[in-house]
């Protein structure tokens, strides 16, 4: 873990979504080009490497460099051979693990000395391991001992693994490239055509004493899968994230060294975050009972202390560590950036790339930088119920799907050393209608200076009532929605117009008229229809130009639909031929209302009066799903 003391700078970014017109003032952590070198918060360096002006990206090699002196090592076998992560070294020898190190410090005057000479033990036998952490491009595993020295290794077998094949006991299946079972040359040079190795196996045949001073490993061209991340890193003190931001390129390998990629080069660069409030992401567990196989909670160090019996499951600490964010994919040159929607404030976080690509092109990053600023608020926490049932059965506000209904947000803010906020922002699937702001521990209805509404939800802003401090804030919105989802969150921010971040709302109990302490809720009964209320307004059209009725608005609600899922609006006539395709096109749960019909075909010419048939159509997972509604053309 490494601590980080931030800088104050003034971020030139535009976030109205967050703080309208405000300036940002922020914090920015960076690494790369401009910030902090890349291998300084580094935890794990797999299969990269850091060029020339700070740039990151999968390693490249030509035949001459010995890839091992680009990897950091440990000793000893990996916890998981599945996990990519830095290099291992190790053997099966009594001593265990036992300087292993210098079989790949690239000094071929350290070496086993006299580790494998002892007299009378038969060495045939001996394995020697190497986990290079990822897959490279190889083609070439070269061994010998220190000069001079003639005792080496007479009899050998190299085995080596892609680092994708595994038994069923995720181990490596190794596959033989080179045996010898007499070997006269100290200097062993096994080459064989290019494949991807990631573990490498070097099995003595000889009963014979030796040394070994290296083990070199060489190929040509771009390791196609790497991964960089950092250690859990932690600010001085709490704060807010506001987005992430890198600069990637797309590299390929010309005759004179690295050149932009082509453009149908399969190449990318994930990135993704989590941020927390300890030092460890995972929850350790101990056996409690063997039988049973029932398990308690331990801290990390009980768990490391526990013989292996006893040590139960390791799971991720979804309490107090967020999941990794949505990966953020850049698959061509250019600058990326993304809003963090994590938890806040909290002062641990930790960045993750996966580079993937193939031996001839890659993508490279040449920096990294993620805004912060101080929290709002020390806590906040909200909960929602429907406004004449604040106390549910079963603790979840239950509402029919796809209905209006009027709810309420209780929030609880406690400021500490927060620097305040003036506003609140719930999210919704569709439109909301704002219904009342209230205040104070005795609730009183205030007046906002300003309620912003869209699509995604709404806004609600109070500079002239600014909340700076109190250790028990109470606020209460009052607002229409519906649920669109079997299980529909409302998340919520507090909001700074003065220009910082803001801060999202954690749930819990936020006061004790309201039962439910959460942000969600659930249908009363599942089974309903995906496509809801689908109507046409007005149902009589008179396409004639005057600019009253001259063309129809479709509506409906989708329901149930987290994924996207196939929609069509058609027009027919009575005669069941098509006239015009007003909409096809994949939807996810909501409420629509911008497509409309005016009275053409397809060919845009206006259709003769009479009566036609719009139809809604639905392909979900289950069953495609139709209503229809008649519409009335006059002139």
């Amino acid at each position: 873990m490494m601590t980080f003391f931030g800088r104050t700078a003034l971020v030139g970014l535009i976030l109205p979504f967050w703080i309208g017109t405000a300036e940002l003032r922020a914090d920015v952590w960076g690494v790369g080009l401009g910030g902090q070198a890349w291998e300084e918060p580094a935890q794990t360096m797999a299969g990269v490497v850091v060029g020339e002006g700070q740039v990151l990206g999968p390693a490249s090699f030509s035949l001459d460099q010995n890839i091992t002196q680009f990897i950091v090592w440990g000793v000893g076998a990996p916890s998981s051979f599945i996990a990519e992560g830095n290099g291992r070294v190790w053997n099966n020898s009594a001593r265990g693990i036992e300087g292993s190190e210098v079989l790949v410090d690239g000094d071929g005057a350290t070496s086993t000395e006299n580790s494998f000479k002892e007299v009378g033990v038969n060495q045939r036998g001996r394995i020697f391991f190497l986990d290079l952490g990822a897959s490279f491009p190889v083609s070439q595993v070269v061994f010998y001992p220190r000069e001079g020295e003639d005792e080496f290794v007479a009899g050998y077998e190299i085995s080596l693994n892609d680092g994708r094949t595994f038994d069923a006991n995720d181990s490596p299946v190794y596959e033989a490239v080179r045996q010898v079972t007499i070997n006269r040359d100290p200097r062993v040079d096994v080459r064989f055509p290019t494949q991807l190795v990631r573990f490498i196996q070097l099995r003595v045949l000889s009963p014979s004493p030796f040394e070994l001073a290296e083990i070199e490993v060489h190929g040509e061209g771009f390791v196609p899968r790497g991964l960089y991340e950092t250690q859990l890193i932690q600010f001085a003190q709490p704060v807010n994230y506001g987005a992430l931001t890198f600069r990637a390129h797309r590299v390929s390998l010309s005759e004179g060294g690295e050149s932009s990629a082509d453009a149908d080069e399969q190449v990318r660069v994930i990135v993704q975050m989590r941020n927390g409030v300890d030092e460890t992401p995972l929850d350790y567990y101990q056996i409690a009972d063997v039988e049973t196989q029932s398990e308690v909670l331990v801290s990390k160090e009980e768990y490391e202390e526990l013989p292996l019996v006893l040590k139960g499951s390791i799971r991720p600490d979804a309490t107090h560590w967020s999941s990794w964010t949505e990966p953020l994919i850049a698959d061509s040159s250019g600058t990326y950036s993304i809003p963090l929607d994590l938890p806040g404030p909290r002062d641990f976080f930790q960045v993750r790339l996966r580079f993937e690509g193939n031996t001839s092109a890659s993508m490279q990053i040449d920096s990294l930088a993620i805004v912060h600023t101080p929290p709002l608020a020390a806590l906040a926490l909200s909960e929602v119920a429907l406004l004449d049932d604040p106390f549910p059965a079963g603790g979840r506000a239950s509402v029919p799907a796809g209905r209006d209904t009027v709810f309420t947000y209780d929030i609880k803010a406690d400021l500490g050393e927060g620097t305040g906020f003036d506003g609140v922002r719930i999210s919704t699937l569709i439109r909301p209608e704002f219904l009342k702001l209230e205040m104070g521990h005795e609730l009183e209805e205030i007046q906002p200076d300003s309620v912003h509404v869209d699509d995604t939800g709404l806004r609600v802003y109070f500079p002239s009532r600014r909340i700076s401090t109190g250790e028990d804030v109470r606020l209460r919105i009052t607002f229409r929605s519906q649920a669109l989802l079997f299980s529909t969150q409302f998340i919520g921010q507090l909001l700074d117009t003065t220009g910082s971040l803001p801060q999202r709302i954690a749930e819990g109990d936020a006061t004790r008229e309201v039962g439910t302490d959460s942000q969600e809720v659930i249908f009363l009964a599942s089974g309903e229809s995906v496509l809801q209320s689908f109507a046409v307004s007005p149902p009589a059209i008179t396409p004639n130009g005057d600019g009253i009725n001259d063309s129809s608005v479709f509506s409906f609600v989708l329901i149930h639909l987290v994924q996207p899922a196939a929609a069509e609006l058609l027009v027919y006539d009575l005669s069941g031929r098509l006239i015009k395709n007003v909409l096809s096109d994949a939807l996810t749960a909501g409420r629509y209302t911008q497509w409309h019909w005016d009275g053409t075909n397809n060919a845009g010419d206006l259709v003769p009066p009479g009566t036609y048939i719009a139809r809604a159509s639905i392909e979900a997972a289950a069953d495609e799903v139709n209503r229809m509604r008649l519409i009335h053309v006059a002139y």
